[in-house]
């Protein structure tokens, strides 16, 4: 059965309590680290929330940013190696990052228990919504993430878009499916274990039903009309440009409604870091109206 476990508020409550302002308590209440018993993954998987600075003193439903990590990363990159904290401050979102570890937010074609698509779409997202106060309704909810978690984001977004309104991707490492032996792109020695673990073989069943440049190419012109808005941007050194662009291009033939834009910058957490005040303000500007009191 799946279920919360533990809930660690960063900061000291001694600090808390010594006679902080209210702000002040509200700041160190915001980032919570929690875990769920996973029943598709077999196991617990952690995640990390950043709670709008008035959660706890008001009875309001928030809309959520789900904000997904990159291969190689973990749950709580985000909060360690960036000023996500200090840059979501004025912000009225639910902030959820989530364990994907290098599993390509997909259920793995080689891996019977790595099931992450499962996981965070049949399991977090509901656990959330019954733990916290928040909107429970696609136009409260958003997701995003950088490389591996961009290509998740919109994967999700795509394939599931009764659940969010808005998809954003930081150089999203959309060609993930299609990498094999034998089409192998940059950097294979360094992605192959993690994306033959995910995809399996050429042609592999799970390939074929995530592979994102066939998924938005086949989708039907009444299934166009239902889905979120996609913002994605890249760093115009980095590696994963030439597939960014790729999908600029299907989007644009397809008449889906997304923006691109193309920056100077690599693949690294400066570039993502930089990203965060432009994503927070899509977000707000996107579901912040969504904002309603608690019934």
């Amino acid at each position: 059965m799946l279920h919360n476990a533990g809930h660690f508020v960063t900061g000291q409550e001694k600090v808390v309590t010594s006679g902080g302002g209210s702000s002040r308590l509200s700041y160190l209440m915001r980032e919570v680290i929690n875990k769920i018993n996973s029943k598709v993954l077999g196991a617990e998987s952690p995640y990390a929330v950043l709670l709008p600075v008035d959660y706890s003193e008001s009875q309001v439903e928030y809309p959520v940013l789900y904000l997904m990590h990159g291969l190689f990363g973990q749950y709580d990159n985000w909060l360690k190696l960036t000023k996500i904290e200090e840059l979501s401050r004025d912000s009225r979102l639910i902030i959820v990052m989530p364990e994907g570890r290098d599993g390509w937010y997909c259920d793995s074609e080689t891996v019977p228990v790595d099931k992450y698509e499962t996981f965070l779409t049949e399991e977090l997202l509901p656990s959330i919504e019954t733990t916290y106060r928040t909107v429970r309704d696609k136009k409260g909810r958003a997701i995003a993430g950088l490389s591996m978690g961009g290509y998740g984001a919109f994967k999700y977004a795509l394939k599931k878009p009764h659940l969010f309104a808005f998809a954003a991707s930081f150089s999203g490492a959309f060609d993930a499916a299609e990498r094999t032996d034998e089409s192998p792109g940059f950097n294979w020695d360094e992605l192959r274990p993690s994306i033959l673990r995910a995809f399996g073989e050429d042609q592999s069943p799970t390939r074929v039903q995530n592979d994102l440049f066939k998924l938005f190419t086949a989708t039907r012109a009444s299934e166009i009309k239902k889905l979120p808005y996609f913002y994605f941007d890249c760093g115009c050194n980095d590696g994963f440009m030439e597939a960014n662009v790729r999908l600029k291009q299907i989007l644009e033939e397809k008449g889906i409604d997304h923006y691109f834009a193309a920056i100077e910058g690599g693949h690294d957490w400066d570039y993502w870091g930089s990203r965060l005040p432009k994503l927070l303000a899509l977000a707000t500007e996107r579901l912040i109206g969504t904002v309603q009191p608690s019934s």
